[in-house]
């Protein structure tokens, strides 16, 4: 006789369901995990308002709840909250899953649960970058304080991992899954597109999609491509922020850096690109390199490890790596690069293994094994 076991509840608690890096972990994790083993409950602690993504995971079968807390709650009532989610998930043999600060710091303040945390960010950078030195490096330390308190902790890469086994004592456990994507479907319109945009004959593409804030480093991009010997590239920044004057102002109305405002058809935008560029100064394991790499887009990337990673795993080498500090730097990789040719099949193949979503969930899965 078959003893038919109940399959293990698993609780993805996320600040909210605006689609964003952790979100579409998430969303990944949960597209390609086993429902014969694990049941999936997500809990967004506060609104998303109408970038809210909720309807994708509930097409997925996937239980949402909703608890509508503001941050500023959420900043002084972090104990009452655990206990709320203590009350709403009584059963101690469900795996609480956290994705981002606020859901970090609530399951460190619950006793004898099975808690785990996805850490996505170098906190000491990220924090202070978004939030200011003083409100940063509160942030940052409060993490930091609640990291041992979980019973896992998993980074999304090597490099993250060894940063925090090395800043926090009783992360010595700490795992590594990394980050995975859905391989983008071809589009075939790239003829189109590049008429569309007005790209000249014989130029080449680069493309950065990113939020334009500081931690980008948008700046130091447009500079390097004005500054380039080799003229003959387009710049497509796809994403809006606080730094759009800023950029605007750099590129002074040459024709070659497009800023094109947030745009949800990356992968059409992917079909012209010839090289996804990427100076940012601090990430965890950004998914639009993974997913680039794994439509067999070449990537030029800044010195920074997760990004020194992802050149390793993928091409064995770190030549199309550059100094993110350094003037020049990434001028002379566009003048360098802009002939080369590239395999781009074996780029696809090789990112596929290490960094598809169905490789990120067979991961997670054996970590919630392992937590019984």
């Amino acid at each position: 006789m078959t003893i038919m076991h109940s399959p293990q509840t698993i609780l993805y608690l996320v600040p909210s369901l605006i689609p964003c890096g952790p979100i579409n972990v998430v969303y990944n994790i949960l597209r390609h995990l086993d429902r014969k083993r694990f049941s999936p409950v997500v809990v967004a602690l506060s609104d998303a308002g109408e970038r809210c993504n909720q309807a994708d995971f509930e097409a997925l079968g996937v239980e949402v709840h909703n608890l509508h807390l503001t941050k500023w709650y959420l900043q002084w009532h972090v104990g009452e909250v655990a206990r709320r989610m203590e009350a709403l998930f009584p059963d101690k043999r469900v795996v609480l899953h956290a994705h981002g600060y606020y859901p970090t710091l609530i399951l460190a303040a619950m006793k004898g649960r099975k808690t785990l945390t996805t850490v996505h960010n170098i906190c000491d950078e990220d924090f202070v970058m978004q939030k200011g030195w003083a409100l940063g490096s509160y942030m940052a330390t409060m993490y930091k304080r609640c990291l041992p308190k979980l019973a896992r902790c998993v980074a999304i890469s090597n490099s993250m991992r060894q940063y925090y086994v090395s800043k926090v004592a009783g992360c010595k456990r700490m795992e590594v899954v990394y980050n995975g994507v859905e391989q983008m479907a071809k589009n075939n319109d790239a003829a189109v597109l590049r008429k569309e945009l007005k790209i000249p004959d014989g130029y080449k593409v680069l493309l950065y999609p990113a939020v334009l804030k500081k931690r980008k480093n948008h700046i130091y991009l447009e500079k390097e491509l004005l500054n380039a010997t080799n003229g003959k590239w387009v710049l497509l920044i796809a994403g809006d922020g606080p730094l759009r004057k800023d950029c605007i102002k750099v590129a002074d109305g040459d024709e070659r850096i497009r800023l094109l405002g947030y745009r949800s058809d990356i992968d059409r935008l992917l079909s012209v690109t010839d090289f996804l560029v990427s100076p940012s100064v601090s990430e965890g394991l950004p998914m639009a390199v993974l997913e680039a790499l794994m439509a067999g887009v070449p990537c030029l990337l800044s010195a920074i490890p997760p990004h020194r990673e992802i050149m390793q795993q993928v091409f064995g080498n770190e030549t199309l790596i550059f100094d993110e500090t350094q003037r020049g730097a990434l001028a002379e990789l566009f003048d360098r690069v802009g002939g080369q040719k590239f395999n781009h099949s074996l780029i696809s193949e090789r990112a596929k293994a290490a960094y598809s979503a169905e490789v990120m969930a067979r991961g997670y899965e054996r970590v919630y094994s392992q937590m019984g």
